[in-house]
């Protein structure tokens, strides 16, 4: 059979020590995850693996698991995970897909954070970034990218190289940005190639690329990416495109989300709030939710002395005003702890990989661990992530835990030029967070 495993599938599977196996399974065109255990884990594995039903009833009759691999194929068949053969023999059933989670529910959110505890827990890799090439089709104020970098772009070859080694690490979620990402000589063959292992395709865009190429789009649509973030920082076409410095970049983008939206994409609209369109967050936010797409903002702004792009940081005022308007109840941040000495997981469960093959500990991080044409994944998360994470510390951070608002800090060493180093902007925010939350807590609401 040509074609084994439905196109529109995404799937990893993680040897445990409890447990044989934990399988996950993405039904990407109608945004289901399926979770397999144990025996049944297994079998999934292999129908992966051998893609031939000859040789699967083999391999199950040998296991002694052949009433098993009927019902989970006639499930499998059933729910379009795989495509149908007439001349095979299937038991119906209903038992083996039962653990499903839907992606347009709010505990997904929590549901990929298991996913990925449970590959930190058991020394998987699950997340890679691959920046693409550090070149733009727009001009936006606040950009980050040092000019100098420019002509370097990820090449095919050396992607297929990573994704391969990277994809026995344990590695499912593979996001592609820049840079702009698309405007890449090999995006559509990465992209292609990530599909092809059946991983997560993440994609990181300002959308210009894809207006201009419609044909491009379609053929991104068409191997089923999990996601698509797409930068929206108003819906007034005048701030947004003073932002971007380009006109007519405003129309694009809702353009291209909307037809994304249109052919049932997950889109997530990334607005990063700043000085240039403070009070158009709201309305960002209404049209994500009117159109089915995630949202996300923040203030994780990135100081660039080369850029000189210090006046779009969001003066620490409006921080103050939005965390008192859009405080969360439900979910209280966790105490930035000096004794806790885990900061975050840059390095132990994601990496990101440079075009010139830098390896980051995460998107944008201020600190290499290495290259890879001298040092491969596996040797690297073996001999230099452990001394990694000895550095990366909360007791190595430098002239933090000073103050009281200190341990309100959302702590992200991207935003900060010095390695373990401070943040004008991470310091606000945690001045703000605490305003907000002794406001609240005063008041007896917390």
């Amino acid at each position: 059979m040509k074609n084994f495993l439905s196109p529109w599938i995404s799937t990893k599977t993680y040897p445990l020590k409890e447990i044989s196996s934990i399988s996950y399974i993405f039904d990407e065109k109608n945004n289901i995850c399926f979770i397999l255990k144990g025996n049944i884990s297994d079998l999934w594995r292999k129908i992966v693996e051998l893609q031939d039903y000859n040789t699967l009833y083999d391999y199950a009759s040998k296991q002694h698991l052949e009433i098993e691999l009927r019902e989970l194929l006639y499930e499998l068949i059933k729910k379009e995970l795989v495509q149908a053969d007439n001349n095979i023999s299937v038991i119906e059933s209903n038992k083996h897909l039962t653990t499903k989670i839907n992606r347009t529910q709010k505990r997904f959110v929590y549901f990929e954070r298991i996913l990925k505890n449970v590959c930190t827990e058991n020394n998987f890799l699950p997340v890679l970034f691959f920046t693409m090439n550090y070149n733009c089709n727009l001009k936006c104020k606040h950009c980050f990218i040092h000019q100098g970098k420019n002509k370097q772009q990820m090449t095919f070859e050396n992607a297929k190289k990573i994704i391969d080694e990277a994809y026995d690490l344990g590695v499912f979620y593979v996001y592609l940005t820049g840079g702009e990402a698309s405007i890449n000589k090999d995006f559509l063959k990465i992209a292609e190639y990530i599909r092809k292992k059946y991983l997560q395709l993440c994609i990181f865009t300002n959308a210009q690329k894809f207006y201009d190429d419609k044909v491009l789009l379609d053929k991104i649509i068409g191997i089923f990416p999990s996601l698509i973030q797409v930068s929206l920082y108003s819906m007034d076409e005048e701030t947004h495109d003073s932002i971007t410095g380009q006109k007519g970049s405003c129309y694009k983008s809702i353009e291209v989300i909307n037809y994304l939206r249109s052919r049932n994409v997950n889109v997530d609209i990334a607005c990063l709030q700043l000085s240039y369109n403070w009070g158009h967050l709201k309305a960002v936010k209404e049209y994500a939710s009117s159109i089915g797409a995630s949202f996300r903002s923040g203030f994780n702004f990135i100081y660039n002395e080369e850029n000189n792009n210090w006046d779009a940081k969001l003066p620490k005022k409006y921080m103050e005003k939005y965390y008192l308007e859009e405080f969360n109840f439900d979910v209280i941040r966790k105490k930035f702890e000096k004794d806790n000495k885990t900061i975050c997981t840059a390095g132990v469960n994601k990496l990101c990989i440079t075009p010139n093959l830098d390896m980051l500990p995460c998107v944008d991080f201020n600190y290499v661990l290495g290259n890879y044409n001298n040092i491969s994944l596996t040797e690297l998360r073996k001999k230099v992530i452990p001394e990694f994470k000895k550095i990366f510390s909360t007791e190595n951070l430098k002239d933090c835990f000073k103050y009281d608002y200190c341990k309100y800090c959302k702590y992200c060493s991207r935003s900060c030029s010095d390695f373990l180093g401070k943040s004008q902007v991470l310091c606000e925010n945690a001045q703000a967070y605490q305003k907000a939350y002794l406001y609240y807590k005063n008041k007896n609401l917390i």
